[in-house]
């Protein structure tokens, strides 16, 4: 629809039916329109978030403190999600169907990605190296990627490369209707490419990279997980971390008939100051770093609930 012009009231929601609220960075309501780009289309990190929410409390394994192993949890794939969610059932299933479904690559692929999570680790704490499913699995959408959209989108193909991928990959295995493709003004149907083919090259063409780059058995496809440097202008590097989906401000509550509890996280150098005590020496507070264990670990402090009858009232600015 055209903008109104009118400024709308905020989106809000009262007792919702699920018994949560989850945010992450995504559309501000669900009737907001999708667009293009990652963080508005199926893959979202909000969505695998909410559905471990959504399964723990189906199956009464959550507890407030259990929230911080579902934050852990979520930091496990890759920065907007996972395709392999809506793809790889049917992915494996047209692939089985193939009639090159009995070569070395093919079977080896299947049997790998058959009993992969679609995470990119299994323990987003300690573990040191990528599972060499995702290493597949991303070498041969990287593939598809560029096969599928890049003739149809040039530059624009990597802003939301994963959600249109899904979109197209689901409405060739008859998932999507073909209305739900018309992005740029683009005719998916005629991109030029044989669909089955497709699949058997892009894949054989993923194994081989891997095994020519690693070794023939997955076991020794072996990537150690990337590190971010925190490195800040002043005071250098203050530290490392695993990338991974992390909340730069992360936030949960519990509001029962009980009481309200609060837990939260910062991340490094967001909840101190630095301080000049030495002239062009500066120095970070006690509290500029004091948060780096909890938030390298996916974990939380506990957060004070003040009434506004319990807020205390400032002094008075000195004239």
């Amino acid at each position: 629809a055209e903008p109104s012009g009118r400024l709308l009231p905020t989106p809000h929601v009262v007792d919702p039916a699920d018994g949560m609220l989850v945010n992450w960075n995504n559309k501000p309501w669900p009737a907001a329109n999708n667009s293009d780009a990652w963080f508005g289309g199926p893959i979202h990190r909000v969505v695998e978030l909410k559905a471990r929410l959504q399964q723990a409390a189906t199956d009464h394994t959550l507890d407030f403190a259990g929230l911080d192993d579902v934050v852990a949890d979520v930091g496990r794939i890759d920065p907007c999600g996972t395709s392999a969610r809506w793809l790889k059932a049917p992915l494996l299933a047209a692939l089985a169907a193939s009639p090159q479904a009995a070569l070395p690559g093919h079977r080896l692929a299947r049997a790998l990605l058959a009993d992969w999570s679609g995470l990119q680790v299994e323990d987003a704490r300690r573990q040191t190296h990528l599972a060499p499913a995702a290493l597949l699995w991303e070498a041969w959408m990287r593939r598809l990627r560029q096969a599928l959209l890049v003739p149809v989108l040039g530059d624009d193909a990597d802003a939301g490369g994963p959600n249109i991928l899904v979109r197209l990959l689901q409405r060739r295995l008859g998932a999507v209707p073909a209305s739900h493709l018309a992005l740029h003004g683009a005719r998916w149907d005629e991109v030029g490419v044989l669909w089955a083919p497709l699949l058997d090259d892009t894949l054989e063409a993923a194994v081989a990279e891997l095994q020519q780059t690693f070794g023939p058995a997955p076991s020794a496809w072996r990537v150690p997980r990337p590190t971010t440097a925190l490195v800040h202008p002043l005071l250098g590097e203050l530290g490392k971390l695993w990338v991974a989906n992390r909340a730069t401000y992360g936030f949960k509550a519990q509001l029962s008939p009980r009481g309200t509890r609060l837990r939260s996280v910062f991340g490094p150098g967001q909840s101190g100051t630095l301080g000049c005590d030495a002239p062009g020496a500066p120095q970070p507070d006690r509290h500029f770093l004091d948060l780096l264990p909890l938030y390298a670990n996916f974990d939380h402090k506990p957060e004070l609930f003040l009434s506004h009858r319990e807020v205390p009232t400032p002094p008075e600015e000195s004239p």
